[in-house]
């Protein structure tokens, strides 16, 4: 068993608390302003792919997205803007406040988080080194909504049978596997890759509402979706996914050099 280091679980926390205090806090506090639309959010939460890709462009020796890889990216955004067009028609007095900042700097500090992980290599498996992110991520949000008073307003009447299912559907879909499944693919795929599932999501929003609720999907929600897949397609193939780590032994051979009797009994020219 692999036990993490002081210095190692510092950094681990580091990471959590800028993924879950400051991406997911930031957007959770951004959607508590009343003009902030949750189309709106969706929209500049999916520039997620973008910070990642500058991000990673700035770090040294990170990965540098070619022409066709950024255009795939734009194009992706794109594709979310046309999806949620219905829901943007009138942004008047949407960015006149903090709730679209707020959205921004969630997908800023999520991305630096990523970054961070993807180019630090601890000691531990990658599954451990989730459920750390997640345990002391997750744990320092608590400390500090317990701080801001929130632990008051956990009434028995809030525990309703849809609030239950929500929570229980967002900590095996959101955080068992798409946590998981987000930080794995940071070690085994481009960054820009891995952050296009921003774009994803409203396009599986549309499809559960479809198939669940009912809600029809018109013309321009295909041609989003379309725009979408071709966005993430032209990522894929912008270049290939970065070499595997691969950890070499601590014991090295030595360089065999030539001995001084081999030189001597060598024929001079």
């Amino acid at each position: 068993m692999i036990l993490p280091s002081w210095r190692e679980l510092a950094w681990i926390w580091l990471v959590g608390s800028l993924m879950f205090v400051g991406g997911n806090g930031l957007m959770t506090l951004a959607l508590t302003v009343p003009t902030m639309p949750s189309s709106l959010a969706a929209v500049l939460g999916a520039t997620t792919p973008l910070w990642l890709a500058l991000l990673e462009t700035l770090w040294p020796k990170g990965e540098r997205l070619v022409a066709l890889g950024w255009a795939g990216l734009l194009l992706g955004l794109a594709g979310v803007v046309l999806i949620k067009a219905n829901e943007l028609q009138d942004p008047s007095g949407m960015l006149g406040d903090r709730g679209p900042l707020l959205v921004l700097g969630s997908a800023f500090v999520w991305s630096l988080g990523s970054v961070l992980q993807r180019h630090h290599r601890g000691r531990l498996p990658h599954l451990s080194n989730a459920a750390l992110q997640m345990a002391l991520g997750g744990g320092t949000m608590t400390v500090l909504a317990l701080l801001l008073g929130e632990g008051a307003q956990l009434q028995p009447e809030h525990f309703t049978g849809q609030a239950v299912f929500a929570f229980c559907y967002l900590l095996v879909v959101g955080s068992l596997i798409g946590f998981v499944a987000f930080t794995w693919l940071l070690g085994h795929a481009s960054a820009a890759l891995a952050g296009t599932y921003a774009y994803i999501n409203p396009l599986i929003a549309v499809l559960i509402g479809w198939l669940a609720a009912g809600e029809t999907i018109s013309g321009r929600m295909i041609g989003g979706m379309v725009i979408i897949l071709f966005g993430v397609a032209l990522v894929r193939a912008s270049g290939p996914c970065p070499p595997k780590v691969v950890v070499h032994s601590a014991v090295t051979r030595k360089q065999r050099t030539p001995s001084a009797n081999a030189v001597l009994s060598q024929p001079s020219r």
